[in-house]
């Protein structure tokens, strides 16, 4: 029987099964005897193939070289790893980032949630950096906000300057509408003027032909 002294002294080194995203019926034969948490990276006592966290059995073994559960003789080189259909049930779950408190609600497998509790931007270590990336790109931001600014007001002034072209060339248009109506009006005079000197001319009397 494990000592209440022991547990005491042990710093919580398995997952707690309330981080799991689904509880599972066979959670019982996955929990570490030491710390009862899920096995984190787990080893098998070779004799009465009771896993272990490694980290707590190692732990455990510099306090009493037995067994905490037959207590049979144990030392670290009578441990191995965990049977096949073992790994299978821990690789079947997924687990929630320990940093929920800090605002990350990320669920990973567990093979793949220690990286990504390593790496993820809620950890407490990467908090300075994190904020200085957040700085620098803030920071990025602004100049990029800024050049878009200027670039703004440069194509603004471009859109003015085409508008008071575009005035300009409507002007020239109409100028040209009337000059064609002018033109128009002088074509059509000209062809009454040559109408009239037609009938003009063919009402005059011809001369009679000198034989």
């Amino acid at each position: 029987m494990l000592s209440k002294l022991y547990f005491l002294s042990v710093v919580n080194m398995g997952f707690e099964t309330d981080r799991l995203k689904k509880q599972i019926t066979f959670i019982e034969e996955l929990l570490c005897v030491i710390c009862h948490n899920l096995v984190d990276n787990p080893v098998q006592h070779a004799e009465c193939e009771t896993l272990f966290c490694k980290d707590c059995i190692e732990d455990w073994l510099t306090r009493d070289n037995t067994c905490p559960v037959d207590r049979k003789n144990l030392t670290t080189e009578m441990l191995r790893p965990p049977p096949r259909i073992s790994r299978k049930m821990l690789e079947s779950l997924e687990i929630r980032c320990d940093f929920l408190s800090r605002g990350c609600t990320n669920y990973e497998t567990y093979e793949n949630i220690k990286e990504h509790e390593e790496s993820c931007i809620f950890n407490p270590k990467w908090e300075n950096d994190y904020t200085a990336h957040l700085k620098e790109k803030l920071d990025q931001q602004q100049v990029e906000g800024l050049s878009l600014r200027t670039e703004l007001t440069q194509k603004n002034k471009e859109l003015v300057d085409l508008k008071e072209q575009l005035a300009q060339k409507d002007m020239e248009v109409v100028n040209m509408k009337e000059g064609l109506a002018q033109k128009d009006r002088e074509v059509v005079s000209l062809k009454e003027r040559l109408e009239r000197r037609v009938l003009v001319c063919s009402r005059r009397p011809r001369s009679p032909n000198v034989s």
